[in-house]
């Protein structure tokens, strides 16, 4: 009886690590669009569904992007923690991350 008991405790271990395993993972995607018909226009924006949040800057749904539009994907960088990618974010937009953004990725 011991070893049933260890062995349906090692049962429901295995199956909350499973469990645990299949929890989707949430990636936060910071990324840089230039626009197709403007191309001094770049944004820097921050996603965790690039797909949807590209459709939403082409289909003028982005009160800033909405003029500048259409707007293509040039460079995205994905994090597993937010505050990372928030941090780099606010990096890209500052001065010197503006500055890298324009010599590097676009």
């Amino acid at each position: 009886m011991k070893q049933n008991a260890s062995a349906k405790l090692y049962q429901c271990l295995q199956v909350e690590e499973r469990s645990r395993a299949e929890q989707e993972v949430v990636m936060h995607i910071v990324y840089i669009l230039v626009s197709r018909q403007y191309s001094e226009r770049i944004y820097i924006g921050l996603t965790e569904d690039i797909s949807r949040r590209l459709d939403e800057h082409n289909s003028g749904k982005s009160a800033y992007t909405k003029k500048y539009g259409p707007w293509q994907l040039v460079a995205h960088i994905t994090f597993s923690k937010k505050a990372k990618a928030t941090e780099f974010e606010r990096y890209l937009k500052s001065g010197s991350g503006f500055a890298f953004v324009k010599k590097h990725l676009v």
